[in-house]
């Protein structure tokens, strides 16, 4: 509950939200914006008491506010977190570079190279694995680095994912690339709960690769290189998933390498990779 102190202030704050709201959602035309001037302060008063009756009639509009607050927040927080890995690739380039501890695919002396950060547990992750599969699939001109890796912040007790990461990679390290991502595939290719990777995907995965479960001296093994994923992620500032990084071989600088946050679509990737071609 709440005690309204000054009702016409408030109505003339909600006129002009509203108008902010309606531009916002519908994207009007520059020459169809009014501006409170246009109106006189009776049918500013109007308007401000019909905005009040609706939002206390419909509260669920508020919900639609703060949602959209939080998204501006978020997206420059993304931005502010992109720009210092940015940064921080370029300082550790040579790393970034070195694929001989993970899964890749594609030629090593590709001009251009994709670094994927992935989690199985990211439902993010996954909408970013399906593009960079189809990327694949259409023969991109690119050495594609996967790095798993669970972030502390998003790492659930007993967590499936490390479980499914460490399988994957002793997948790779057996039967190779081709078998890695059939793994990958088969266990995202079923229903999860994001929260909680189930075991019944890191199955569907196995079946995939056509891979027996591994045995207790090869999961050591994997976890190792999830360790080195993780102490990559550290060096980079990357602190939470998903993350994509598209840079050039040689001669890598701020404008062509691309730090993705988030979901991608295959645009932003062929976007990305022609500015690092650059």
């Amino acid at each position: 509950m709440f005690r309204v102190t000054n009702i016409n202030v408030i109505k003339k704050r909600l006129s002009t939200l509203v108008y902010s709201l309606l531009l916002a959602h519908f994207a009007l035309p520059a020459q169809a914006i009014v501006t409170d001037s246009a109106f006189d302060n009776r049918q500013q008063d109007d308007i401000g008491r019909i905005a009040l009756d609706y939002l206390l009639t419909h509260p669920e509009f508020f919900d639609t506010i703060e949602k959209m607050r939080q998204n501006k927040i978020d997206a420059a927080e993304d931005k502010t977190l992109a720009d210092q890995i940015k940064n921080r690739v370029l300082e550790h380039v040579k790393l970034v570079l070195n694929s001989g501890r993970a899964p890749y695919s594609g030629l090593p002396q590709s001009k251009i190279v994709i670094v994927q950060f992935f989690d199985y547990q990211c439902a993010a992750c996954r909408n970013n694995s399906a593009v960079i599969q189809q990327a694949i699939d259409n023969n991109i001109s690119a050495r594609i680095i996967f790095r798993d890796w669970t972030p502390k912040v998003t790492r659930q007790p007993n967590s499936n994912a490390e479980t499914a990461a460490s399988i994957g990679l002793t997948i790779w390290q057996d039967k190779g690339v081709k078998s890695y991502l059939q793994y990958r595939q088969g266990a995202l290719s079923t229903e999860y709960n994001a929260q909680e990777f189930a075991v019944e995907n890191i199955v569907q995965g196995l079946k995939a690769a056509s891979a027996p479960v591994p045995t207790a001296a090869k999961m050591v093994a994997a976890r190792k290189l999830l360790v080195n994923n993780a102490k990559l992620a550290n060096q980079l500032g990357v602190t939470k998933l998903p993350l994509l990084i598209v840079l050039p071989s040689f001669a890598a600088n701020q404008q062509n390498v691309s730090v993705l946050s988030g979901p991608i679509t295959e645009k932003m990737l062929n976007d990305a990779v022609m500015l690092a071609s650059k």
